[in-house]
């Protein structure tokens, strides 16, 4: 086996500073798309639970008094 000795250029240096600019890249994306993806994640996950509730209760939204009369009480 032998050693090789490698020399490294300003040019080569330079381009190992671009992973960290990628990363800075990859986190504004996801930092500009979390509101979208927890709109996304309330849209489906609001209707779960509320279809849980309902099943495992004996609540119902027809019953009760109308919204009609709820004057008279």
């Amino acid at each position: 086996m032998s050693a090789v000795t490698v020399t490294v250029s300003k040019d080569a240096k330079a381009a190992l500073g671009k992973p960290a600019l990628r990363d800075e890249g990859a986190r504004l994306g996801f930092r500009l798309t979390l509101p979208a993806q927890v709109l996304v994640l309330f849209i489906s996950v609001f209707p779960l639970l509320m279809q849980l509730y309902i099943s495992v209760t004996d609540w119902s939204p027809l019953s009760g008094l109308g919204w009609w009369n709820a004057w008279e009480m």
